[in-house]
């Protein structure tokens, strides 16, 4: 299925003021429902979908399983077919195209009775597993958070042994290259860029802490408090630039960094509706993105039809580029809100729809006229 739609079009209640009409192109496929996938993500430069009966662990859920067995399937970027379709064990890097994974045994509820390992690829592509590398408690809202940059994985881990911690292991050789005391929060937003790792701290799960946005390089003895902020919203990021959401004087304020300084501080008026999350949904599964010549994608609405900003943080505006309508079956009555996992590639779109009880059922594409 192929689309155009235009900003300012009628049929349905828009969530943004459109700042110039804008031509997009909307292409998507329905997904085989026995994938069961629900991450999509960009990994060295190729598109992946992964799921599958156990889950998949680079999806933003909490305490992803480790164990058991994942699917996973490449996606053309220009036709948005299928290919390298495959299941395997859930603890195997190599399903994912990645070098190292965290590898979580959770037992909800037992203080200090969860572990965190890194499996590991070597010589000959075979798989190794490490020691443990943390213990810790599994309690709703504590679950590891792990994400990856720059050629590190990173793991927040909030109910530590010894409190939380924040680990960095090298995707080449699956060593522990820093370990850093960090604050203990509930659900922190993560991004990883070639500045080292980002967190947003807003709850505390113990000892009262600065809320805002935080810096730790490798090396680093101590996280950084870069941005002060209340509420933080969202994390994107593209090279070395990277943006974050949160509550502004009138409206959504978006503060964006080249390297470790703040270069622009800006509010976007109307403010967008933000996406939709699940409750068990980790902060981090907010859906932006970011894009080349420092652009921002959002998908907001759901949990059936979606609307698709683009949002230029330089001019604090941002306009609405196409609507998704509810795909058939959906009923937002009786389905749960659910984020669209967003991927960029070539200055396009991509994102995961949900199709009934939260199973990932479609993936589009969104592209602007003249940035193919």
């Amino acid at each position: 299925m192929a689309y155009s739609a235009v900003s300012g079009h009628t049929g349905h209640n828009p969530t943004t003021t459109p700042s110039g009409v804008v031509n997009a192109s909307v292409a998507s496929v329905r997904l085989p429902a026995a994938g069961l996938y629900q991450s999509l993500t960009d990994v060295q430069g190729h598109l992946l979908l992964s799921g599958g009966p156990d889950g998949s662990p680079l999806a933003l859920t909490p305490a992803p399983a480790s164990r058991g067995r994942c699917r996973r399937a490449a996606v053309d970027p220009r036709t948005l077919a299928l290919s390298q379709q495959a299941m395997g064990a859930c603890e195997n890097p190599q399903l994912f195209l990645q070098g190292v994974l965290a590898v979580l045994d959770n037992v909800p509820g037992a203080v200090n009775g969860s572990t965190l390992r890194v499996s590991r690829v070597g010589a000959r592509g075979k798989v190794s597993m490490g020691p443990v590398l943390l213990r810790y408690t599994d309690l709703p809202g504590t679950e590891p958070e792990v994400t990856y940059g720059d050629g590190y994985l990173w793991a927040y881990v909030p109910l530590a042994t010894h409190g939380a911690e924040l680990l960095a292991v090298s995707e080449t050789s699956g060593l522990v290259a820093s370990r850093v005391k960090v604050p203990e929060v509930y659900r922190p937003l993560l991004l990883a860029n070639a500045s080292g790792l980002w967190f947003v701290a807003e709850k505390s799960l113990g000892p009262p802490v600065d809320p805002g946005l935080y810096h730790v390089a490798v090396g680093q003895s101590r996280p950084v408090l870069v941005e002060r902020a209340a509420s933080g919203q969202w994390l994107a990021g593209w090279g070395r630039t990277l943006w974050f959401g949160t509550s502004g004087n009138s409206g959504s304020r978006v503060v964006q960094l080249t390297g470790n300084g703040v270069n622009l501080d800006t509010e976007l008026r109307p403010e967008p509706a933000g996406p939709a999350l699940s409750a068990e949904a980790p902060a981090g599964a907010t859906s932006y993105a970011g894009a080349p010549g420092g652009k921002l994608w959002a998908v907001t609405g759901g949990p059936c039809a979606r609307y698709v900003l683009q949002i230029q943080p330089a001019t604090g505006t941002y306009r609405e580029v196409a609507f998704v309508p509810a795909p058939p079956g959906c009923r937002a009555s009786q389905e749960p809100p659910q984020a669209a996992p967003l991927a960029v590639v070539r200055g396009d779109l991509f994102f995961l729809q949900p199709w009934g009880a939260g199973h990932y059922g479609a993936l589009f594409r969104v592209s602007l006229a003249g940035t193919r």
